[in-house]
């Protein structure tokens, strides 16, 4: 039970690793492929930038105004939380996040407690330890 608990955190923990190196990868694969979308961004931050007198007033006389590049990456930032908000994610269709799952495995039959804590793990050991030995010792 000890070490299903512990390969059962051991398993979780390398899901978890796999399935974010994935999407590291998928997302610099998607960057690079993106040239529309950087193309777009590099016209915005341009226009952003191209200041009109009034507007460079401004800019210099107050603390609270944004540089254009901050303005852009939030303008970014969120039309991308909002498209990945309605996204539905699925792995169909992708066999290396088809092998991987979405989701870590199901340990609901064992004890959470158990596989999310060494220490606990240590302790029922060394109980169930005690009880062996008291046990060998009563049948002396």
């Amino acid at each position: 039970m000890l070490s299903t608990c512990g390969a059962a955190r051991s398993y979780d923990q390398k899901h978890r690793t796999i399935l974010r190196t994935y999407s590291e990868m998928t997302l610099e694969t998607a960057l690079d492929e993106a040239s529309a979308l950087i193309r777009a961004v590099a016209l915005r931050l341009h226009a952003q930038s191209r200041l009109s007198h009034d507007e460079e007033q401004l800019h210099s006389n107050d603390p609270f105004t944004r540089e254009p590049h901050d303005v852009v990456m939030q303008e970014i930032m969120q039309a991308l939380i909002e498209r990945v908000g309605s996204y539905q994610l699925s792995a169909e269709g992708d066999p290396i996040l088809e092998a991987i799952g979405l989701y870590g495995p199901d340990f609901s039959g064992l004890d959470q407690k158990l596989i999310n804590s060494p220490a606990s793990r240590i302790k029922l050991g060394k109980e169930i330890a005690a009880r062996k030995q008291a046990k060998a010792e009563e049948e002396e």
